[in-house]
């Protein structure tokens, strides 16, 4: 009975060699300084934390990637709309556009078609002007001179006519080299048709 008593302290001692052994063993970026002084125990908890499987918090990009067409059709105007505000890759040009249209915008179905015949227009930049033409026509039938730090302005010239298209020219500032010119773009859009059966219906 005593000889087992005297070889406890002996086994317990070699426990703990053989941890701390294995804990010096440890790669450097596993072995924190700062917690030197709680004891082998420790130790062994941070490397077990460190070691969780990473299933748990792991994403499957497969799923976010796939998206069905029809989410894709179903995606809201206002979607649509954020969706020019996201970042974009740069082509390494020197030339910056300070002008993004968001209503209308002609390179999205949904945004090109207006329900009001008097359309408000919505931007992102330094607008200088914006006009209102008929398709492939350079006079204006409405012309607006833009103010400073403005992003929309309301229609105010002649009716426009529900089913009919129209152009929504823009001159804005553009910089390239360290100098500051002037573009234009053009940008169609057209007055939705049901726009007058939906103001019947509220009638």
């Amino acid at each position: 009975m005593r000889k087992i008593l005297q070889l406890l302290p002996i086994s317990r001692k070699s426990r703990k060699s053989k941890k701390a052994s294995m804990v010096n063993s440890l790669p450097s970026c596993l072995r924190f300084p700062s917690l030197e002084g709680l004891g082998v125990g420790s130790a062994f908890c941070l490397l077990a934390l460190v070691s969780l499987p990473a299933l748990s918090v792991e994403v499957n990009t497969n799923d976010i990637i796939k998206s069905s067409p029809t989410k894709q059709k179903n995606r809201s105007v206002v979607d649509r709309i954020l969706d020019i505000f996201r970042p974009k890759p740069k082509n390494g040009g020197s030339r910056q556009d300070s002008f993004c249209p968001i209503w209308p915008n002609g390179n999205d179905p949904e945004l090109f078609e207006i329900w009001s015949n008097e359309p408000l227009f919505i931007w992102q930049g330094t607008v200088r002007e914006i006009e209102v033409r008929l398709p492939g026509s350079e006079s204006a039938l409405w012309r607006y001179k833009v103010e400073a730090n403005q992003s929309q302005q309301l229609y105010q010239g002649p009716e426009l006519q529900s089913g009919e298209e129209y152009d929504y020219w823009v001159s804005y500032e553009v910089t390239e080299g360290g100098e500051t010119t002037t573009d234009t773009t053009t940008i169609p859009f057209m007055i939705k048709e049901e726009r007058e059966t939906i103001a019947n219906e509220l009638e």
